[in-house]
Parts: C-alpha cells; structure tokens; sequence
C-alpha cells in the first residue's frame, strides 16, 4: 500500500518504516534513484554477498597461490602484463 510522505524544504524524504525493513535498508545505506517513465524510482544496489554463486562453480587450479605469488611479483617489478 502507498504510502504519503512529505518533502523538506532541503528536498529530503524519509522512507517509511515498514519499507526500510521490507528493503533491508539502513542508515548510512547508499541508493540508486532516476526518474522511469514520470515516477521517481529508488534502487538498493546489490550487496557484494548477494552475488555468490552467480557465476555458478568455479574451479580453482591447485597452484592457485604460485599463480598469486608470481602475479604479485611481476605488478611489483612493474613486469604486469595487464597495463
């Protein structure tokens, strides 16, 4: 159910109770907003733990901490293959 809010005169809102526990939000929380189609629209983005396992199974090679190892030195010796 919608629910009537008021605007500041500093052009702040105060998102209802019910909706900020229904949403997970909480203080300090960042949001995305836009205008879609005339509405004013706000979007929670994505915790980084909601991703897990969305990339579905990952292998992980057994010299996983040579390979670490090896990359970390070449980015420190300025030998990184990624620039």
């Amino acid at each position: 159910m919608p629910e009537l809010i008021t605007v500041s005169n500093k052009g702040q809102i105060t998102i209802p109770l019910r909706i900020r526990k229904q949403l997970m939000i909480r203080s300090g929380d960042k949001m995305y907003c836009d205008v879609m189609g005339g509405t004013f629209v706000c979007n929670k983005p994505a915790d980084f733990f909601s991703l897990k396992g969305c990339l579905g199974k990952v292998e992980i090679p057994e010299n996983e901490e040579e390979l670490f190892i090896d990359a970390a030195a070449n980015h420190v010796s300025g030998n990184d293959q990624n620039d």
